[in-house]
């Protein structure tokens, strides 16, 4: 399972990576380019894995929160420094410093869970309670996770 879970994340980091190497022109620009369906987000690219090659792109070259990304790295960085089957016990702080209607799994404080079923709560549901428990449960506190986390995208050549 660590491994299968290793792969995805291997797969996503490879592509964030490609995607920081790729040529920042708008597809829109091109001459004879085809028209885009609409897309509802504020921002979108997509790339052709061989060539680099943008293919679509919405606001492109436009700076938005990490989101998802977040969650990989987090699970990353959580996978390099736990094993699957400690149990993450979860904090007021853990659970009450999320955003209200933000992405949750529905902890309580004083839960436990394993480490991979955080990590399944982090990548399936974008659980930022879990995430926050298991950032508190690596590194002791959720902004010395958050400098391991900077720490590993400058290791992976990510920047931006």
């Amino acid at each position: 399972m660590k491994k299968i879970i290793s792969v995805i994340l291997l797969s996503f980091l490879i592509i964030i990576n490609m995607a920081t190497s790729v040529r920042a022109v708008e597809p829109s620009q091109i001459e004879n380019w085809p028209m885009a369906p609409e897309t509802a987000c504020g921002g979108a690219v997509l790339i052709e894995a061989n060539t680099g090659t943008v293919l679509y792109s919405k606001n492109m070259n436009q700076r938005f929160y990490p989101a998802s990304t977040t969650k990989i790295l987090s699970t990353l960085v959580a996978m390099e420094h736990a094993k699957l089957d400690e149990t993450v016990d979860f904090s007021t702080e853990a659970v009450f410093s999320i955003e209200q209607g933000s992405s949750n799994m529905g902890m309580d404080v004083g839960q436990q869970i394993t480490m991979e079923q955080c990590l399944y709560g982090i990548l399936v549901y974008s659980a930022n309670e879990v995430t926050n428990a298991v950032a508190e449960h690596v590194a002791g506190d959720i902004d010395t996770f958050v400098g391991m986390m900077n720490e590993k995208a400058a290791q992976l050549g990510c920047s931006n």
